[in-house]
């Protein structure tokens, strides 16, 4: 095995352990996170060859890479792009602490650097692992992940994301057995079929596409609900909107003390942070969760 440690320079207001741990996605294989040191590892395919990687967090983001072979240079700028991809470097978050400092109440998503997810390095695997998440619980959610991992390849003890020509190398009879998967199955095989038949999922990630004609685009798929539609919208950095769900709903209620708020309470309430509503409400309930002890959005 050959091994090298690259270091990489975050954006300013970056707060590694909140993105880290902000929606559960260090739970999804092939991400892991070890608790005691917050070191996250992910095996992951390079351009020629498989790794593991070791992310720590020390005032620069030092990644220890693992390989069957040298790494090239062509391998060592990927390593840095797909950090810049799992922690989302280039969302602009400026703006929406600019708007929230002055704001007692929402000031500290600015002071503590919130508002980047944990993210995928690539639109499939957001959109299978949001599958996931739909009509159940966390810890079902985490042992599909870690099934459906083991279709794909395998480097030392794991296993890379598998991609949609090696997800149709099985029936859909056999992906549900070996996943766990359930109805998703389905759902996961015609998302791989159609994604190997041309449909790019990174076309997804296009700017000049409003937020209501991105969601509309992604319903279309099979599987993928409102919920699920507004989930891979805040994955794509898209905040233009406020998800209501019935833990939204209970959190507001909670937070606001308007006991009787209808969604149109909520949508009222966070309106006036533009494009960074859903962030900001986003934030709200996740703090919540996390004074309560409860994880939210899972």
């Amino acid at each position: 095995m050959y091994r090298m440690q690259l270091s990489v320079t975050p954006p300013a207001a970056f707060n590694f352990a909140s993105t880290v741990s902000s929606h559960g996605w260090e739970r999804l294989r092939p991400f892991t996170l070890n608790k005691e040191t917050q070191v996250l590892t992910r095996i992951q395919q390079l351009p020629s060859q498989l790794a593991r990687l070791d992310i720590a967090y020390s005032g620069k983001i030092t990644v220890a890479v693992e390989t069957e072979t040298k790494l090239d240079t062509q391998d060592e700028r990927a390593v840095t792009d797909l950090i810049a991809t799992y922690f989302a470097f280039e969302w602009d978050l400026s703006p929406c602490y600019a708007e929230v400092a002055n704001d007692p109440t929402y000031a500290f998503i600015g002071e503590r650097g919130l508002g980047r997810l944990l993210l995928a390095p690539t639109m499939w695997e957001n959109l299978v692992k949001t599958l996931f998440l739909t009509n159940t619980h966390a810890r079902h959610t985490t042992a599909m992940a870690a099934k459906f991992c083991t279709l794909g390849d395998l480097f030392d003890e794991g296993h890379a994301f598998p991609t949609p020509e090696q997800v149709l190398t099985y029936t859909l009879d056999e992906l549900e057995q070996q996943t766990g998967a359930g109805y998703r199955a389905k759902y996961i095989r015609a998302l791989a079929a159609a994604t190997a038949s041309g449909f790019d999922p990174e076309s997804l990630r296009n700017r000049s596409l409003g937020y209501d004609d991105i969601y509309e685009q992604i319903r279309g798929f099979q599987g993928f609900g409102p919920y699920s539609a507004s989930y891979v919208l805040k994955l794509l950095g898209r905040f233009e909107r406020v998800s209501i769900d019935t833990v939204m709903r209970r959190y507001f209620k909670e937070i606001t003390g308007q006991h009787n708020a209808t969604d149109h309470d909520i949508h009222a309430h966070y309106e006036r942070f533009g494009a960074y509503q859903g962030l900001v409400a986003w934030w709200e309930v996740s703090q919540r969760a996390d004074e309560k002890g409860e994880l939210a959005f899972e």
